[in-house]
């Protein structure tokens, strides 16, 4: 196992990266473009668009792949979304205090024209601010800021603040739940982020089959305000309202799943100078501890995408333009008719590949596509729509040999009008699978084959004939 105890300093950040290019080579199920730490343990993320640059703030495991309380916030810097550079840890434990044991998730804002933090502490809510790139971070002498739990409630989980500016004051947003209630998101008032007031619960009947609501957050979109939540009871799925936030309630008028997978957890969401609403997510194994302790590292974040509403005021989520620039080797492909029961392989492979797909249902009851698919199928990993159950479908049934590894099969609610087309794009990145249809809908899975050849794909039909109208494939270039 790689242990880099201290891996990123203010000399070591081209070193950082270079070890990145090194692990990618070596590993087979590393991801290439997609962020993570040289090695170790990372989870949940924050970030931001401060002064022409993305920065991106995760939780992150100095000692090892695992888990543990005492984690560091792991920070690193774009100026293009997808290139990243590798920054000293924000903030971590310290010793004596509050944060003896815990820093924990939070989020980020610029509050009055500074850089601000706030995070779990223990057993309460901190708060940082910061003066230059967000390099260096000044800890609240009010620190706890809020020191723990609103009294008279048997509160179960308290922890990743998330600050929001409504029109006059300060909120910030409370993951929690209430013993043999479920799940809440506490709200809090203030007017100069020092003295905070508890107000009430947000959705308080929505949340009684969840243990804890994690990682909330609240803006604004088009003309909508979106509410989102990690439920720890529903499989580390990113779940939203849409509705408006008034006199201090929220009022949902729709709900969905950011991703249906599983493994896009703890979003964060922020706008930048194009003024387009932003999302990152942390992206956990899909292997045993034994797999990850092997590998030395756990966790990577998902493809930054953009969010926004169509005009049915649905909401939209698909990939940022900035991938394409990740774009190497193309081959465009056009009406490709599928039989009944077909496979057709593609005489392109790779293990690193973006893919965008217009069909033509026809009479098929399933069109979709196959990668990391080995020669005979006995390794690979399906994504498809499901016309006769109305389900959009991630199956990793076959994704690999190894016993070691998940192997699910998920789906979600999504239905094709007649005589209408239907666009999936799939980014396949080594073990990570991404996918999204009509940018309605989308899926994050994990896949780790054994065999050197399920580099393969293949688009299918099954239950009546389909076509392929356009398929682009891309190879897609490393990040390091």
């Amino acid at each position: 196992m790689l242990r880099l105890r201290s891996y990123i300093g203010p000399v070591s950040v081209l070193a950082a990266a270079l070890l990145c290019v090194a692990l990618e080579a070596a590993d087979p199920h590393r991801p290439a473009f997609h962020f993570q730490p040289p090695a170790n343990w990372m989870n949940d993320t924050m970030g931001i668009f401060w002064k022409g640059e993305y920065h991106i703030f995760y939780l992150y495991n100095p000692d090892g792949p695992v888990w543990r309380q005492a984690k560091e916030w792991g920070h690193a810097s774009s100026k293009d979304l997808i290139h990243w550079k590798h920054l000293p840890a924000a903030l971590g434990p310290v010793p004596g205090g509050p944060e003896n044991l815990c820093c924990q998730t939070g989020s980020v804002t610029i509050a009055n024209g500074v850089p601000t933090a706030v995070y779990t502490c223990a057993p309460g809510i901190c708060m940082a601010t910061s003066d230059d790139q967000m390099i260096t971070w000044r800890r609240s002498a009010n620190n706890p800021v809020i020191p723990d739990a609103p009294p008279g409630l048997d509160v179960y989980g308290f922890r990743d603040p998330f600050l929001y500016h409504g029109e006059t004051s300060w909120y910030l947003l409370q993951g929690s739940g209430i013993k043999g209630q479920g799940g809440r998101i506490f709200v809090y008032k203030s007017d100069d982020l020092n003295k905070w007031e508890f107000l009430h619960p947000l959705l308080p009947e929505e949340g009684k089959t969840d243990q804890v609501w994690e990682v909330p957050g609240l803006f604004r979109i088009g003309n909508q305000d979106l509410l989102m939540y990690s439920p720890t009871k529903e499989s580390l799925y990113t779940r939203y309202f849409l509705g408006s936030f008034q006199n201090e309630q929220f009022i949902p008028t729709s709900r969905g799943k950011m991703d249906f997978g599983g493994y896009f957890y703890a979003a964060t969401t922020f706008a930048d100078d194009q003024r387009r609403r932003l999302m990152i997510a942390w992206t956990r194994e899909g292997r045993s501890k034994e797999a990850v302790l092997k590998a030395g590292w756990s966790g990577a974040l998902s493809a930054p995408r953009q969010l926004s509403l169509n005009p049915q005021g649905q909401l939209l989520i698909e990939p940022v333009a900035e991938l394409n620039r990740l774009h190497g080797k193309h081959k465009t492909y056009s009406n490709l008719r599928l039989t009944a029961g077909e496979a057709k392989l593609l005489d392109f492979r790779g293990d690193t590949l973006d893919i965008v797909a217009e069909f033509d249902p026809g009479d098929a009851k399933r069109i979709g596509l196959k990668v990391r698919s080995s020669a005979n199928g006995e390794e690979e990993t399906l994504v498809y729509i499901d016309r006769a159950s109305g389900e959009f479908v991630f199956d990793s049934t076959r994704s690999s040999k190894s016993s070691a590894t998940d192997k699910k099969k998920l789906s979600d609610a999504f239905s094709v009008k007649d005589g209408k087309t239907v666009k999936l794009r799939v980014l396949v990145d080594r073990s990570i699978i991404e996918a999204f249809v009509d940018s309605r809908v989308a899926v994050s899975g994990r896949a780790y084959p054994e065999l050197p050849e399920s580099l393969g794909v293949r688009v299918f039909a099954e239950g009546g004939s389909a076509i392929v109208r356009k398929l682009d494939i891309w190879e897609m270039k490393p990040v390091w």
